[in-house]
């Protein structure tokens, strides 16, 4: 299978993403030489959480939040590219999730969130993961943890430059998938439910209840953690481009003063 705006990974549907990037050109645990104001640098621990288990936070609860909530909730996955959307959604703790929206890969993506104070945000910039889930009535893929791991890799190959940025400040030592904000996520686990993006993305009907096929699932990706912001409204950008790929995300938080 394979991440919405950028690239997706079921074992099913490919067996490689786009390419692959050897674990020698990834650093994700060496900080940048210059630290981003408001930005957690590699190596962080964000509430307790290291970045690699954020990513696996974020793809499952990617995977597991319902495409349309009980009181209207519309996720962030199909929400308009333009205007505002419902950042609580599906969210708790004291990290909260970013995402931009199912096939943003060549679009301008343009949104407006609200988000309490003391809340810090985690997004993908450019990300994929890979399992054995296959199509519904086919049998499950074989293939490894390492196996599913070089998949993952080698979906971002085609993302040539990577940006995000705070308030008008860029993220420091981004650019590349060398990029010490490169993230292996530990293998992770997800129960689909019935209205799930992925059904949505790929046109199938994956029963509410279906999980992860064995080893579970493998994620590699470039991701930003934002510190808590301060009451007023701020703005995040991110994007990538590439080979077929030109993604340009922008969120504009409003922070409710308390």
């Amino acid at each position: 299978m394979r991440s919405w705006q950028r690239i997706f990974s079921l074992a099913l549907v490919c067996v490689a993403f786009t390419g692959f990037v050897t674990p020698a050109a990834v650093a994700a645990t060496r900080a940048p030489r210059t630290p981003t104001p408001g930005i957690y640098p590699p190596g962080s621990k964000i509430f307790g959480h290291t970045y690699a288990q954020l990513s696996a936070s974020w793809w499952r609860w990617s995977f597991q939040t319902p495409l349309h909530g009980p009181k209207g909730q519309i996720a962030q996955a199909i929400a308009p590219f333009t205007g505002k959307v419902n950042c609580r959604y599906a969210q708790k703790g004291d990290v909260w999730f970013i995402a931009p929206p199912l096939n943003a890969a060549t679009s301008p993506v343009n949104r407006t969130c609200t988000v309490p104070q003391g809340k810090a945000l985690f997004f993908p910039v450019y990300d994929a993961w890979a399992d054995n889930l296959n199509y519904p009535g086919q049998p499950p893929t074989t293939y490894t943890s390492k196996q599913l791991r070089q998949q993952a890799a080698g979906y971002l190959a085609n993302a040539s430059s990577l940006t995000a940025s705070l308030d008008g400040t860029t993220v420091a030592s981004l650019s590349h998938l060398s990029s010490p904000y490169r993230t292996k996520a530990p293998v992770w686990h997800y129960t689909l439910p019935a209205d799930s993006w992925l059904n949505a993305y790929f046109n199938q009907t994956w029963p509410a209840g279906t999980t992860t096929p064995p080893p579970g699932a493998a994620a590699d990706g470039v991701y930003v953690a934002v510190k808590p912001l301060s009451a007023g409204t701020h703005t995040i950008t991110f994007g990538a481009t590439g080979t077929g790929l030109d993604e340009n995300v922008t969120y504009t938080i409003k922070v409710p003063a308390t």
